[in-house]
């Protein structure tokens, strides 16, 4: 959809986030899109938008369901540094939170581990990193920076979510425009990732921001589950859970869900 990308394009106010934008009417996936153009060589910020994914996902295979362009539903091409790969999620979630805090300041937004935002206990974003490796050994590994951020979608009336999901047009009753969501997120997100490439201390930031820490958390990970208290988070983002029996587990990629 030619008219909705050269409308992001006119706006960007970055130097690489979103540059160039691509906007597809319909796709499977942003995700899949955004890996073959890294893997073809295309430089670092690329982004593909999709009014609709008939196969968008989340973290660990989950579905990401949407109606049509009701949601800012966009993949974004990275080749961070090594030693910052692990701290893209976290990078991505402080971006997420100043976007949300930027459109509308009075928006009561959370951020909870390892990858979800929300509004009154209910999902508004996710985020979604996937790391694939660089077809030639001199390059930097290609990582695909997933967002879906439920703008105008009405949650209530997906039966699916309704329950778990929100949106900014659920919480606030205003209507947000896409082409502007885009170009904000975009910002935001040059800024954090800026920080990051420069030595930024935002794994303090995320740790203070987060609202698993200091709960009692039921973790799901892999075919384990059990509940604890959840203590702090590593250097790599993963999750520090004292077991009922003193023990402690670091949860790398599995749920924590708040139990207190």
């Amino acid at each position: 959809m030619l008219d909705f990308s050269s409308s992001v394009n006119k706006i960007l106010t970055t130097k690489y986030i979103g540059r160039p934008f691509i906007y597809m009417d319909t796709t499977e996936s942003t995700q899949d899109e955004v890996a073959r153009y890294g893997l073809s060589g295309a430089s670092e910020g690329l982004a593909v938008g999709a009014g609709y994914q008939s196969r968008g996902r989340g973290r660990l295979d989950r579905e990401w369901l949407s109606t049509k362009g009701a949601s800012i539903l966009v993949s974004v091409l990275l080749r961070p540094e090594e030693h910052h790969v692990s701290h893209i999620v976290i990078m991505a979630a402080l971006a997420l939170e100043s976007f949300v805090k930027e459109l509308d300041e009075n928006v009561p937004v959370r951020i909870k581990w390892p990858n979800d935002i929300l509004i009154e206990g209910k999902k508004v974003a996710g985020i979604l990193v996937e790391r694939i490796p660089a077809n030639n050994t001199s390059d930097k590994d290609v990582v695909v920076l997933g967002m879906g951020v439920n703008l105008n979608l009405d949650t209530s009336k997906i039966s699916e979510i309704s329950s778990i999901s929100t949106s900014l047009y659920n919480f606030t009753g205003k209507q947000f425009d896409l082409i502007n969501g885009y170009g904000t997120l975009f910002k935001n997100l040059e800024i954090y990732y800026e920080h990051l490439k420069t030595g930024t201390d935002l794994l303090s930031q995320w740790r203070q921001k987060l609202i698993t820490l200091g709960r009692t958390v039921k973790i799901t990970d892999g075919e384990e589950e059990f509940i604890g208290f959840a203590e702090n988070v590593d250097e790599t983002g993963s999750l520090i859970v004292r077991r009922k029996d003193g023990t402690k587990f670091n949860v790398i990629a599995g749920d924590a869900h708040l139990l207190s």
